[in-house]
């Protein structure tokens, strides 16, 4: 498995085990006023080891953006890739229209 991928995961596994301690501390909080405070304490996770960012991991700058222009390149790219499947399918329609119906007539 992908070492950048696997510290990935143990970050976002992190992240929403901070969210669900946090959700359980508000349910606890808000469902019965005299809940004692070690009743919240013991509803806090432990922490789990921190690991190193993704980018120490793969030694490469790691960046979660989209990138405009090569979304805008691809989206160009397709386009041109249907409209060139588009004519070739039409193209090849009319082909088989006139060897299939009108083989016998001259063309022009």
């Amino acid at each position: 498995m992908n070492p950048a991928r696997l510290a990935e995961l143990h970050r976002q596994r992190e992240l929403v085990l901070d969210q669900l301690g946090w959700l359980d501390r508000e349910i606890a909080r808000e469902g019965t006023a005299f809940i004692p405070v070690d009743a919240v304490k013991a509803l806090e996770t432990p922490p789990l080891p921190r690991l190193p960012p993704m980018a120490e991991l793969t030694g490469e700058s790691v960046v979660y953006s989209p990138n405009p222009v090569a979304t805008a390149a691809e989206a160009r790219r397709g386009c041109i890739l249907a409209i060139i499947a588009g004519f070739v399918v039409i193209v090849a329609a009319l082909t088989a229209i006139y060897f299939l119906r009108y083989r016998g007539l001259p063309l022009i």
